[in-house]
């Protein structure tokens, strides 16, 4: 059912594009930090255009984001270098202009620049198999500091059988993340999507599924102990779906009790679409995790998966939103994040696109709780988006043919690149 890759092939894979890596922190160690990802149109109000305009004015984020938000729009931002990433070409190529205002622009891969700052820099990989294509392997190698398994973790692959696991797919992402001294985010241990038939077909009692689930996570954290930095312990929940109505909301207690007890070390964390900015969803995720703090339940964060168009919500929102998180004593993290425009791009989209991803980065790193800033993949090559959203795409940072993009530079200058 999964993708076997031949170990000489793998093994051929990871040696090429190991001199694209630039290890970070200490001792050798990386800086600590779908299927379908939940995403819903229209849930932002603040609308982020060229002119930085939208319905927020002096936002402190914002500000923090770009010394001049769109000054050379009409120059070379607005379109993408030529200059592969991973690369020193690409870091001499970049654009001048929208850095922290702090001096000279700093060199590098985005992993170096995100190390200085503290956070930890990341990607999905789509599958394994990917891997086996060197220049997505370079650039992912080279550039990103965390990999997030997109598929190979979740129930319908790792699982496929009553009692029966495959752990080949994702013992693959986790050596390439090890060799190229990337941490490591495991997704995901509970939701309402991606389970195999046999699980959600066969009339269990909710007793038999309550030890499927502590068997499932404990086999699976278990595994991965001490090489899975963070876990989405259970993603998006509060959408109700397989768990929630086969057990009930009891479910999101046990599974991240039962993470902890499989590894200690790994942090834990509640996953969720459209909870980034503040509203109704949002209040329900914080109220949510509140709980879980006040039962004692061991959770340290919670991903805000920012799949947004070019209408997020309002920089001030998110800050806020992670102000109020901090205050519960849990991290924020940025953990899908693309920004969908029409396609094909126009050169003032994939700039107002540039905006997005450099401000909701500053907006990361002015929280003293935000240490993840992570896409949902970082090629179109191999986006959601197309398939998901007909007539939109061009998503991520680097375009089809592993070109950076402004959105690419945009993360460069709020990092001080």
């Amino acid at each position: 059912m999964r993708r076997r890759l031949c170990a000489v092939v793998v093994a051929a894979v990871l040696a090429a594009a190991a001199p694209a890596a630039v290890i970070i922190g200490g001792g050798g160690q990386p800086a600590e930090a779908s299927s379908t990802p939940g995403a819903n149109d229209g849930r932002g109000q603040g609308v982020v255009t060229p002119g930085g305009s939208g319905n927020t004015t002096n936002d402190p984020a914002d500000e923090a984001a770009s010394g001049d938000p769109m000054n050379g729009a009409a120059g070379g931002r607005r379109t993408a270098s030529p200059a592969r990433a991973g690369t020193s070409a690409a870091a001499a190529t970049q654009p001048s202009g929208g850095g922290s205002g702090r001096g000279p622009a700093l060199t590098g891969p985005l992993r170096a620049l995100a190390a200085r700052r503290g956070v930890s820099v990341g990607a999905t990989v789509l599958t394994s198999s990917s891997l086996t294509d060197a220049q997505y392997a370079a650039v992912l190698g080279g550039e990103y500091s965390m990999l997030t398994p997109e598929n190979d973790m979740k129930w319908s692959a790792v699982h496929p059988q009553p009692g029966v696991y495959g752990f080949v797919a994702p013992d693959l992402d986790v050596a390439f993340a090890q060799s190229h001294g990337m941490a490591v985010r495991g997704h995901n241990l509970a939701w309402w999507a991606d389970n195999p038939t046999w699980l959600t077909t066969i009339p269990y009692t909710r007793d038999q599924l309550i030890g499927i689930l502590h068997d499932h996570i404990q086999t699976v954290v278990g595994h991965f102990r001490g090489k899975v930095a963070q876990w989405d312990v259970v993603n998006e929940g509060l959408s109700g779906g397989f768990w929630w109505d086969r057990i009930g909301p009891e479910y999101i207690d046990m599974a991240f009790r039962w993470a902890h007890e499989a590894d200690p070390a790994a942090k834990l964390f509640y996953n969720d679409a459209g909870d980034e900015g503040l509203g109704g969803h949002s209040d329900a995720v914080y109220n949510l995790v509140r709980g879980l703090k006040q039962r004692g339940v061991p959770i340290h964060g919670v991903g805000l998966e920012s799949h947004f168009d070019l209408n997020p919500p309002p920089l001030h929102d998110i800050a806020a939103n992670m102000a109020r998180l901090n205050a519960l004593g849990l991290e924020s993290a940025i953990t899908e994040v693309d920004v969908r425009v029409r396609v094909p791009p126009s050169a003032f989209d994939l700039e107002r696109q540039r905006v997005i991803y450099n401000g909701l980065l500053a907006t990361c790193l002015a929280a003293a709780n935000c240490k993840t800033f992570a896409s949902w993949g970082f090629t179109d090559k191999t986006s959601w988006v197309p398939s998901a959203y007909p007539g939109y795409g061009a998503a991520l940072p680097f375009d089809a043919q592993y070109a950076a993009k402004p959105a690419y530079y945009g993360m460069r200058a709020a990092l001080g690149g």
